[in-house]
């Protein structure tokens, strides 16, 4: 089946953008939320702001879009469970591909799997398992990237989107694929955990 994505900077312009028209003045940046509490029903957010003042805000739902570590989550004692890999990959988001497939694809290589997949607008991203000894710093020179690429593509450098090591969490370890209990809320409380899949899992194995 063929993939199609959203290209995740776009998706954020056109919210922004939305939002300006609906609520002019509404959203904030640089703040972090502080806590989540209901009063009489309703639920309540208290925001600190770039320049430290407190607010609070009075709203119907409260939508935890704060990733696959949510500070909300945890604070609502919701727990993470499942099964996952270890290995850490090489993560390689790259424009102008010269592959037009829109199918992902798999190389289940003993030495090192691999895999590609298509971007919004031409683009690709290729992700390769990192092997014991390799080091971040060495892994994503562009040298190393380029004899990775080989197979697929030319590197050039001014192509590359994004190049990191894929490390969910800060002991190297994937993170777990499920919050508990399901559905992604708890008790009579308005706040709603939204997450993608990329957040709460590694990336596409082979």
């Amino acid at each position: 089946m063929p993939r199609d994505s959203i290209y995740q900077p776009e998706l954020e312009l056109a919210l922004r953008q939305r939002l300006e028209e609906q609520a002019p003045g509404c959203l904030f940046f640089a703040s972090d939320v502080t806590l989540v509490s209901e009063v009489s029903g309703e639920p309540v957010v208290n925001v600190t702001d770039e320049s430290g003042r407190q607010h609070q805000i009075r709203t119907e739902w409260v939508l935890a879009c704060d990733g696959g570590r949510s500070p909300i989550r945890e604070s609502l004692g919701i727990g993470m469970s499942g099964n996952t890999y270890m290995q850490d990959w090489i993560v390689l988001d790259m424009i102008e591909d010269p592959d037009p497939s829109r199918f992902s694809k798999f190389y289940c290589s003993s030495i090192r799997p691999t895999v590609s997949v298509p971007a919004p607008n031409g683009g690709r991203r290729y992700e390769f398992m990192l092997l014991p000894g390799e080091k971040r710093e060495d892994v994503l020179a562009d040298s190393f990237l380029a004899d990775l690429l080989k197979p697929f593509r030319d590197y050039d450098s001014s192509k590359v989107l994004r190049k990191t090591v894929y490390f969910p969490r800060s002991d190297g370890r994937q993170v777990q694929v499920r919050a508990d209990p399901p559905p992604w809320r708890r008790g009579t409380s308005h706040p709603a955990l939204c997450r993608t899949r990329d957040e709460c899992g590694p990336p596409r194995r082979p």
